[in-house]
């Protein structure tokens, strides 16, 4: 036969000795999720006009790298709000690159993004591994069939990415 009070207080020493545990948790998420830079939030528009600066520094509204975008414990929500603008921008790059306009430009500009989101994946204890796999994938779709000079142009990008990006 239980004995009703000894429940409640079970109960309560249960509540009591989680309790602390469950508000250290939730005061210390604000630390290990930094703010992503509300540039990096503005769509893929903001990437590619940015990209223009390639192989110089990239900087998102002049002041942002795009590693700046993926930071380390970055949240689900920012993470895939930036994830998704930088599989549009590379995507349409290998596109632009496979078309013939301006070939090598394109390459150049894809190649600095792979640089820069690999630059901030290295930094992020795998969260954003995925994600470089993704924009690697989508960046070097076709790479391989293009001229010396587009693949070269490439990899100059991917320099500038890893040292500026």
């Amino acid at each position: 036969m239980r004995m009703r009070g000894f429940d409640s207080i079970r109960a309560k020493a249960v509540l009591a000795m989680a309790l602390p545990s469950f508000i250290l948790g939730a005061t210390s998420c604000g630390d290990t999720d930094p703010a992503t830079p509300a540039a990096c939030l503005g769509g893929p528009s903001g990437f590619r006009e940015a990209l223009v600066d390639a192989p110089g520094p990239v900087r998102l509204e002049g002041e942002v790298a795009i590693s700046d975008c993926l930071p380390r414990n970055q949240g689900v929500g920012p993470q895939e709000s930036v994830g998704r603008s930088l599989l549009l921008v590379a995507g349409g790059l290998a596109r632009q690159r496979d078309r013939g306009d301006g070939a090598e430009t394109a390459a150049l500009r894809d190649g600095y993004l792979v640089g820069a989101v690999r630059r901030a994946a290295g930094d992020s204890e795998g969260i954003h591994s995925a994600l470089v796999d993704r924009i690697t994938s989508a960046a070097g779709s076709g790479l391989g069939r293009e001229p010396a000079q587009v693949r070269q142009a490439y990899e100059r990008g991917l320099a500038a990415g890893l040292e500026n990006g």
